[in-house]
């Protein structure tokens, strides 16, 4: 059972935790192990509270004041659009972050293989639902892009800090801020990242042994021994 669902399930002893799972074969391996010298970032999913975007923002304006180079595309469509629009005018950020609609599944995994970082800075919401574990993080991952994500829900669940990619603190842009740099001049920190993450996807999100243990599961239920 995933360590999210140990806190909040009283008795796991009746639960099966199934993790998601993804086709390896779909991804453009292209590992971030060197960065340009003008960092892209992407973050990727509906535009509603729960996803924190408009934090992700506030760390990219802290970003600007350091005088780094970088390029965020945040990626989706919803109701929480024109509020982010104007925080990225507010902040003079209009060179540095885009708000891109939607695209095509194979358009946003190639944007995400060129890409040196993923933010997913979820966090609980208020004008939407709960999330649980993006499955964005699991494509970033097995694409070799570096993945930066709140400690919250179930994203601890596949980012080991350090290991796996980097934890911060839901609605905290100092961290994430400081997430980004370290990885820019941590050459050893990203290699390890990539390395582990991509083993993490392969051991434990792997679409067909976790639909072989789904079928399992059905088989257990409906012919107990």
């Amino acid at each position: 059972m995933a360590p999210f669902y140990n806190r909040v399930i009283q008795d796991i002893s009746k639960f099966h935790y199934i993790s998601n799972g993804v086709h390896s074969q779909e991804f453009i391996f292209n590992p971030s192990f060197k960065i340009n010298e003008e960092i892209q970032i992407i973050a990727v999913g509906a535009l509603l509270d729960k996803k924190g975007f408009d934090t992700l923002i506030f760390s990219c304006a802290i970003l600007k004041d350091y005088g780094l180079h970088f390029k965020c595309n945040i990626y989706g469509n919803g109701p929480e659009k024109k509020l982010l629009k104007r925080l990225i005018k507010s902040l003079n950020l209009e060179e540095n972050v885009n708000l891109i609609d939607w695209a095509e599944n194979p358009t946003i995994l190639r944007h995400i293989a060129n890409a040196d970082i993923l933010v997913t800075p979820s966090r609980p919401p208020s004008r939407s639902t709960r999330d649980g574990l993006p499955t964005v993080i699991i494509e970033a991952m097995a694409s070799g892009t570096i993945v930066i994500g709140s400690d919250f829900a179930g994203i601890p669940d596949i980012i080991k800090h350090k290991e796996t990619g980097l934890l911060v603190s839901p609605e905290n842009e100092k961290e994430i801020a400081n997430a980004i740099i370290e990885i820019l001049f941590d050459n050893t920190l990203r290699e390890l990242l990539i390395t582990n993450a991509i083993k993490k996807v392969e051991s434990d999100y792997s679409l067909a042994p976790n639909i072989i243990n789904l079928q399992k599961l059905f088989k257990s239920s409906i012919f107990p021994n």
